[in-house]
């Protein structure tokens, strides 16, 4: 634009009144009998006109404007291309012919003699990100109608097909919003606002905007800093990025909700799946298991273990294929072989609910993938250009957008509120709005926190009522990513962008709570829950959480049983812990255990010395039961316990007959008989106390 006449801008400007009618290029005549370069120069002498009796244009100026013949051409002459000198103190920018080009056929700059790189594309200009996507967008669409396809053809067949767009005088009308790039323009452009981190390389991240109401674009960035190349290397649409944990939702939670497999009130193990030379499969990001855990929470709190378990109940191949065909992460592969012949496939667990996929993900794809969470599950084609018209006002490319409900507003409404938890006091909460709404009410934010193993990359996806976005955050040469300050950088960027967009924005809610309602789980066995599971050994095993009135669990817990505990030991009270509780000298409580059976039982074995929390390896709170729910012999979780005693628990063995003989001697109190087997220590069976309330004969 620098090297624009005012009759060129003029010109220029004329055309957005209405293009078809005042392009230059149109030779055709119009319903009026008229050129396309005879209706601009009409169009351009009333602007000049204006410009002139409003003070911006002197007399001379406007005469010399009047006067000016416009010459077309078809692209930029390789003379009028502008380049930068790369001596940062010189900095001298102008056109080519303005450099000094050798028989070397290097070019050497005017005012410091610096040897420069003149590029040969169809312009030196630098295009911004957006723009760069919507040519190659374009060029792609245009190839598939002439039958060529973009991933088999060459460098230079699709340079080709660039130069056609950027010569052809096509108008494009792109998806483009102003407001939204200027907010992301703001942050990536400027390094002061990139999160500090201990690397001697650049972060490097990139964003992926949605406009909610569309489906379509709005704006991006593919990487930091100020864009300097032409067609650089874009993060957002070239990148094949590891997606870590913000993957699950597409490939595990959404598809198994659409299945009715699981509610956000549904109780799975977290625990390992399985075990490799004595190494759990999967490791969660704490190195930690809780037991079990309801859908929400592992959600809320990126569970790796629960992920894996609930996988396994729905199937490889149905996540894949959802994942794949219905949120439209194209990358994913079920058949691929590296250079050394080892066949890899993404439809695995590590892939699939891990986040680890062979190839990776693109940024551009997961943000359309999210943006259908955000719109009730209706899956919509990310665009960046709605049509494009040539020079003759003949339509070349009509860019339908394709759509798909591929999951149930049900589905969408599960997902959404299990987002929404995880940046409220999840894993997301470097994302939250927090009070910019109008009148300071909370813009509320649904998004997934994503990071590989080795923390080379960092996601976050997440969307509100306006907008979706994917930001990814890593190294070009990966390396494990430090923050200064911590927290994920790729949701600090995320924020950073969305609060312009959303301050003094109506609050509304983004998933429908008129039908949901407050359910009360028991975290053993996920139905409704009893005082007993309130009033377990190991501490209360209930869990609020959302439900639509048809997904309300109707049976209540059976699980847990109620006995007399005996405190003073942490062990189901004996006969003699109860008659020296009655007289002051124990504690008895009514508490409840849990009905778990032997390969239960040896699962938490096996996964104490692998990181189960600590109160999950107690002995005290089980009740062992058989495969028919029958009272069992329990001998401990190590099967050293309750040695000479048969109960389905484990019992006191700090108070016995002995105990309750002193007392009685040293009170004055009339003993019982005494003989050989009565001095025994060994506690006599338990009274057990109701089980949900009814009675029980004793084992």
């Amino acid at each position: 634009l620098e090297h624009l006449t005012t009759a060129e801008c003029a010109s220029l400007i004329s055309i957005t009144n209405n293009p078809t009618r005042y392009d230059p290029y149109r030779t055709s005549l119009d319903k009026y009998g008229k050129t396309g370069m005879e209706q601009n120069k009409y169009r351009r002498d009333v602007t000049l006109k204006q410009m002139h009796e409003q003070g911006f244009l002197t007399e001379e100026e406007y005469k010399a404007a009047i006067a000016e013949e416009i010459v077309l051409k078809r692209g930029i002459d390789e003379q009028d291309k502008v380049a930068d000198c790369p001596n940062e103190i010189c900095g001298f920018h102008g056109k080519v012919s303005a450099f000094d080009k050798q028989d070397d056929g290097i070019y050497y700059c005017p005012e410091c003699g610096e040897a420069t790189e003149i590029g040969m594309n169809a312009s030196q200009d630098v295009y911004s990100w957006f723009m760069d996507t919507v040519l190659e967008d374009v060029a792609k669409d245009l190839m598939a109608k002439n039958g060529v396809d973009w991933d088999s053809a060459s460098k230079e067949t699709k340079q080709a097909y660039k130069d056609i767009i950027g010569r052809g005088g096509f108008h494009i009308y792109t998806t483009f919003d102003m407001k939204a790039q200027e907010a992301v323009d703001k942050i990536y452009t400027d390094l002061s606002q990139i999160p500090e981190d201990v690397s001697l390389q650049q972060l490097q991240s990139g964003i992926c905007l949605i406009d909610n109401r569309t489906g379509d674009i709005v704006a991006m960035a593919g990487g930091v800093g100020e864009k300097t190349v032409h067609d650089a290397y874009n993060r957002v649409t070239d990148a094949k990025l590891q997606p870590g944990s913000s993957l699950k939702p597409l490939t595990v939670y959404a598809p198994a909700f659409e299945l009715g497999m699981i509610t956000p009130a549904s109780v799975v193990k977290d625990m390992p799946l399985y075990y490799t030379d004595g190494r759990p499969y999967p490791y969660n990001d704490s190195r930690d298991y809780s037991y079990s855990r309801t859908i929400l929470s592992a959600i809320k709190h990126s569970v790796n273990g629960v992920a894996v378990n609930t996988l396994d109940s729905i199937g490889l191949g149905y996540s894949y294929n959802f994942a794949k065909y219905k949120f439209g992460l194209s990358t994913l592969t079920n058949y691929f072989v590296n250079s050394q012949g080892t066949i890899f496939s993404d439809e695995n667990y590590s892939p699939l609910a891990l986040g680890a996929p062979t190839r990776g993900v693109k940024l551009r794809e997961m943000s359309a993938a999210y943006a259908a969470l955000a719109n009730g599950g209706l899956y919509r084609e990310a665009r960046t250009y709605t049509k494009v018209i040539n020079s003759k006002g003949e339509t070349v490319l009509d860019n339908i957008q394709d759509s798909e409900q591929i999951i149930s507003e049900k589905t969408a409404n599960y997902i959404s509120y299990c987002l929404d938890q995880a940046v409220a006091g999840g894993t997301g909460t470097g994302a939250d709005l927090g009070q910019i709404g109008a009148n300071g009410t909370y813009i509320d934010v649904a998004g997934k926190t994503g990071s590989t193993s080795s923390y080379k990359d960092r996601w976050f996806c997440g969307y509100t009522n306006y907008y979706t976005a994917a930001a990814w955050c890593g190294y070009d040469n990966p390396e494990v990513i430090t923050m200064i300050h911590g927290g994920n950088p790729a949701g600090q960027l995320w924020k950073k962008v969305m609060t312009p967009l959303h301050t003094g924005k109506t609050s509304k809610s983004l998933y429908d709570t008129k039908d949901l309602m407050d359910v009360y789980v028991c975290l053993d066995c996920g139905k409704v829950a009893t005082e007993a599971c309130y009033n377990e050994v190991r501490g209360s095993r209930v869990e609020k959480v959302k439900v639509y009135e048809e997904d309300e669990p109707l049976d209540e817990c059976e699980c847990h049983v109620t006995i007399d505990f005996c405190e003073s030991c942490n062990a189901v009270a004996n006969e003699y812990c109860k008659k020296l509780a009655e007289v002051g000298q124990a504690t008895v409580v009514k508490k409840s255990l849990v009905k778990m059976t032997q390969k239960e039982v040896d699962d938490i074995a096996k996964a104490s010395t692998k990181g189960l929390w600590e109160m999950h390896c107690a002995d005290n709170y089980i009740y062992l039961v058989d495969s028919n729910g029958k009272p069992g012999n329990y001998k401990g979780i190590d099967g050293d316990l309750n040695i000479g005693v048969n109960a389905p628990y484990l019992v006191c063995t700090e108070h016995t007959r002995a105990d309750w003989l002193e007392y009685q001697r040293e009170h004055g109190q009339t003993q019982e008989p005494e003989d050989d087997e009565t001095q025994s220590s060994t506690p006599t069976q338990p009274t057990q106390g109701s089980l949900n309330g009814s009675n029980e004969e004793e084992p």
